[in-house]
């Protein structure tokens, strides 16, 4: 068991992004997301260490508010797509939950933190016309075209 009043939550490290990635450990994440998730913890220590904080500890909501709108700004200048902002945030919100042991310093992507939704979803069917289906299927072994029914 941990002691929350040591530095970094008593995640076993002096270095914060150390102690995100103990305390995603500690949590039962997978190694590759372990990975994913602790670099982009780290451009939010960077970002709270431009501000002072040397500690998990001394870390508040509007410091994760901050780094969001940061995010936010980035998305709108064309830096980075709004599903990237999304999983940055989210791993920001994950790790801090794990370290502190509560949902205190979480921000909502799209309601709070005011980030794009994403875009890219399939709005129309991808699929060829029945026309060519047939045309196909005239043209290709019987095995073949009853498979393409099937499909």
């Amino acid at each position: 068991m941990r002691n929350l009043t040591h530095r970094n939550f008593g995640l076993k490290s002096r270095d914060m992004v150390m102690a995100g990635k103990n305390a995603m450990c500690e949590a039962g994440d997978s190694y590759k997301s372990i990975a994913v998730k602790s670099g982009h913890f780290k451009q939010f220590v960077d970002h709270i260490r431009e501000n002072g904080i040397k500690d998990l500890r001394q870390v508040e909501q509007h410091h994760v508010n901050s780094f969001a709108s940061k995010l936010a700004e980035r998305c709108k200048e064309g830096q980075i797509a709004a599903s990237t902002a999304q999983n940055m945030l989210s791993a920001v919100n994950s790790t801090m939950a794990y370290a502190r042991q509560d949902n205190k310093c979480t921000v909502h992507a799209v309601h709070e933190a005011g980030l794009p939704s994403r875009s890219h979803i399939a709005t129309e069917s991808k699929a060829i016309s029945q026309e060519n289906h047939l045309a196909t299927q005239m043209q290709v072994s019987e095995r073949l075209a009853v498979q393409l029914d099937l499909q």
